[in-house]
């Protein structure tokens, strides 16, 4: 007889990489370019900070926080789209942007919402062409809805 599954810790500890301050972002905004940009412009203007040892709790099964007090939240979101349909890149774009757009425009009253890009993660050896992080070649959308 197999042994029972163990429920994950309820919290573990990581590392992460935190922008550091830097005052010219005041009036520059912080970004990381995945191409080259060319005519000498660098690839960032961000310095990461790395710290260890952050606590991190598991919420799956506790009720959703306020954004409001904790500065993020997390929701449980149904779609329209079948686990399948998220490889399919116009379904993703008509349907599921609309989705999130609708839940965001709800949470945070933004005066914009601009989806910028999305990857698709493929377990290693699901895709022949998906790339060593799970990533298939053109699989980056842009958007500006």
């Amino acid at each position: 007889m197999a042994p029972a599954p163990t429920a994950p810790p309820a919290f573990q500890t990581a590392s992460f990489l935190y922008l550091e301050p830097d005052p010219k972002y005041v009036h520059e905004k912080p970004y990381k370019l995945r191409y080259d940009p060319g005519d000498g412009v660098p690839r960032t203007n961000v310095t990461n900070e790395k710290r260890n040892g952050v606590l991190i709790e598991d919420v799956r099964g506790q009720a959703e926080q306020p954004f409001e007090e904790k500065g993020f939240t997390w929701k449980t979101v149904k779609s329209a789209l079948s686990p399948e349909d998220f490889y399919n890149e116009q379904k993703v774009q008509n349907v599921y942007y609309p989705e999130l757009r609708k839940l965001l425009q709800k949470l945070l009253k933004p005066s914009r919402i601009e989806f910028i890009e999305h990857r698709v993660r493929l377990a290693e050896g699901i895709a022949d062409n998906a790339n060593s992080d799970g990533h298939r070649p053109g699989s980056d959308t842009r958007s500006s809805q």
